[in-house]
């Protein structure tokens, strides 16, 4: 098969889309290492991109437009709890920021 290649402008295209994503789900204050992996978890998720009325069109059922609406809540759920353990995380190191200073 052919493989699409990617301009440095779409690339930049992407990161700054990504970048915006990530402002809007509060996960701009993460760490080096968790952004990367919720890099990687947004690459993985394009794929996946496709409307319900693409889905239906192309055979998939109403049952599996529901799993894929189901699917998707998980997933909202998944970057809350991401969020709230990042927040919770910072708190945690401020505390024994403070707590070591005192001491």
């Amino acid at each position: 098969m052919f493989k699409k290649t990617i301009s440095e402008e779409e690339k930049a295209k992407n990161e700054q889309e990504r970048q915006k994503l990530m402002e809007k789900l509060g996960l701009d204050k993460l760490s080096d290492k968790d952004l990367e992996t919720v890099k990687e978890i947004m690459i993985d998720l394009a794929g996946f991109g496709g409307t319900l009325g693409q889905l239906a069109r192309i055979g998939y059922t109403g049952a599996d437009s529901a799993i894929v609406g189901f699917l998707g809540a998980i997933t909202r759920q998944n970057w809350i709890i991401i969020r709230q353990l990042n927040k919770l995380n910072r708190e945690l190191n401020r505390f024994n920021s403070e707590k070591s200073k005192s001491f």
